[in-house]
Parts: structure tokens; C-alpha cells; sequence
């Protein structure tokens, strides 16, 4: 085929005319062609969106509990952020807040831990540039895989950082803490 005979070069720079094509003629339907401009980022050298439709990609495939494809997706754009050779410090706790709430459904809770870990490690060398509601649930996605392998205390432990974390943040934010807690808590007796 033509495009089997085209050079990577020359195949990169054609899935992101692609891309920025089906951008502009989206307009405020992006959202509905997430797949198709994660494909083709994914495949050109525009780093930058290659991950921001990515990580979409992924986060819709979770919202329809694709679970497997949405892994998928974000090993995909672990790669890519690997490739580009740069930081993305803010997608990368994306991706592993993303990949921990999709491993914790699939009651794979040690690895969903060490998602959280990951993105808490990412948070610590920019923490005054992470969102506190990012930061928080992060912390709360680690107490649910605590929590379901009855490690009630350090669950505990990081509902405390998360509220820490969030501050003066937000009131459903701080509610949604408190009732993680009170389910432990009930668990407790």
C-alpha cells in the first residue's frame, strides 16, 4: 500500500495533518473524536496532544468501564511520554490516577497501590503546582485499595493526607473524604 511505502517520518507528519484536520473540522465536538485524534497523535510526533487525547481516550474508555482498553490507553501514553523525552509531570499523575481506579475495579489492589505511589511520587517534585483536589483523590484512591485489603489503619492514614492535601478545598471534596472514613470506620465496629 502507499502509505506501507511512505518513510516514518513522512507517516508521522501525516497523522498529525490528520489530527489537526479532524480538530478543526470538530470544533465543539472534540470530545466525540477522542479515539481518532488520540490515534493520530499517538502516531505523530506532537507529543503534547499525543498525551492530552491519550489520556482522554483512556478516561472514556474507563467511563464505559472498558477497563482492559483503558489500561491499554494508558500504557499507550505511558510509552509516549517515555519517547518524548520531556516532562509531563501534571499527565503523569493523571495517568496513574487514571490507571489506579481502573486496576481497583479489577480488584488488582497492588497495583492500583502502586499507581497511586507513582503519581504521589510525580506529586512531591511539583507540589506547589498540583491541583489539591488532584492531590486528594489520589490520596483517596490509595485508602480504597488499603481499605479493601482490610488495612483499615493506613487507609485511615492517607484519608488524613488527603484531607491535608485538599485544605480549604472543597466542601463535597471534604464530604466524599469523610464518608471513605466512615465506612472504615464502620468496618472497625
Amino acid at each position: 500500500t502507499v502509505y506501507n511505502g511512505l518513510l516514518i517520518e513522512q507517516r508521522r507528519d501525516l497523522h498529525e495533518r490528520i489530527g489537526t484536520a479532524l480538530e478543526e473540522m470538530s470544533g465543539d465536538r472534540l470530545e466525540e473524536q477522542v479515539d481518532v485524534l488520540a490515534f493520530h497523535f499517538g502516531r505523530s510526533i506532537n507529543f503534547p496532544k499525543a498525551v492530552r487525547y491519550g489520556l482522554q481516550a483512556a478516561e472514556r474508555a474507563a467511563g464505559r468501564f472498558a477497563n482492559e482498553d483503558a489500561l491499554r490507553r494508558f500504557e499507550r501514553v505511558e510509552r509516549i511520554i517515555v519517547d518524548a523525552g520531556q516532562p509531563f509531570p501534571h499527565e503523569q499523575v493523571q495517568l496513574e490516577d487514571g490507571r489506579a481506579s481502573v486496576l481497583t475495579i479489577l480488584g488488582r489492589y497492588d497495583e492500583a497501590r502502586s499507581a497511586c505511589l507513582r503519581a504521589l511520587e510525580v506529586i512531591e517534585t511539583i507540589p506547589d503546582e498540583v491541583d489539591p483536589s488532584r492531590h486528594a483523590l489520589v490520596e483517596r484512591h490509595l485508602a480504597t485499595t488499603l481499605e479493601k485489603q482490610g488495612q483499615y489503619a493506613d487507609a485511615l492514614r492517607h484519608l488524613d493526607d488527603a484531607r491535608v492535601a485538599l485544605g480549604d478545598g472543597s466542601l463535597i471534596e471534604h464530604a466524599l473524604i469523610d464518608a471513605d472514613a466512615g465506612w472504615i470506620s464502620f468496618a472497625l465496629g
